[in-house]
């Protein structure tokens, strides 16, 4: 019986790991074209900043010092050259609800191509709608 358990521990870890290495790889890769996209000369990162201000002012998941922490880094950036604006907007947009990621990046003028491209499948119907 010990060693059937230990297989399957062996098998659910290893399980764990390939998971934990595709969700790493594809949320850089998401990040790297994020990063890309933000310093096109359409993107506005004031609006989106902004956006992610009330955003994050207003969950109610978050704790009080979790909230203070988002609110003051993008408090601190707001007047920062555009490549540390595009830091902090990577280092929180992955706390922003998938529900809520298409609408989230539409406030910083992404376009339709990098969405289309870089969001899931599932993100379609969102990222459609939203143009209207």
């Amino acid at each position: 019986m010990t060693s059937i358990k230990s297989i399957y521990n062996g098998f659910v870890r290893l399980g764990f790991e390939l998971i934990a290495a595709q969700e790493t790889r594809r949320t850089k890769n998401f990040l790297r074209a994020l990063e890309r996209e933000l310093q096109q000369p359409y993107a506005d990162l004031d609006e989106g900043l902004r956006d992610l201000r009330a955003y994050f002012s207003i969950d109610i998941a978050l704790s009080p010092a979790e909230r203070d922490q988002f609110l003051f880094s993008i408090d601190q950036v707001l007047a920062a050259d555009p490549q540390q604006k595009i830091q902090v907007i990577a280092s929180l947009l992955p706390e922003v609800r998938q529900p809520d990621l298409v609408d989230t990046l539409r406030r910083f003028k992404c376009s339709d191509t990098f969405l289309l491209e870089t969001l899931p499948l599932r993100f379609r119907q969102a990222i459609v709608q939203s143009k209207r």
